[in-house]
């Protein structure tokens, strides 16, 4: 598995011209980071410090824009010519648009989830105990 991400692929839903296509990416690290500050913030404490606390509210305003504005490569219009991939041509998708580049880049992005023996693995500890990497 390489350590970078920077794989692209081309979609193109079944209704669109021959010509128009959509580059999505791979999500990496910071991406991700970017994508929870989106739907958790920070909340003061008794006695100080702060705790994340999850806000369904600003999910569902902000997480699928912040998505598609990250993933989001290029894309061509009917004649095959780039458009600029920006915040105001991502809030004017079609509904169905939307939802097919985001199930596109859900299915590109798969969360990857390790079982507690292969997170013990991925630390550099076999399932004897601590070992030195």
């Amino acid at each position: 598995m390489p350590r970078f991400v920077g794989e692209t692929r081309v979609v193109q839903a079944s209704w669109w011209d021959e010509k128009e296509t959509a580059t999505i990416r791979k999500l990496g690290y910071g991406d991700r980071q970017a994508l929870s500050a989106v739907y958790v913030r920070m909340e003061p404490q008794d006695g100080g410090g702060y705790r994340k606390v999850f806000d369904p509210q600003l999910a569902l305003e902000k997480m699928n824009v912040a998505l598609l504005e990250l993933a989001l490569v290029r894309w061509t219009d009917e004649d095959g010519e780039e458009m600029p991939v920006t915040a105001e041509r991502i809030r004017a998708l079609s509904e169905e648009d939307a939802g097919f580049l985001l199930a596109e880049i859900a299915d590109f992005n798969p969360r990857r989830t390790r079982s507690a023996e292969d997170q013990a693995t991925f630390r550099g500890r076999g399932g004897g105990g601590d070992q030195e990497r």
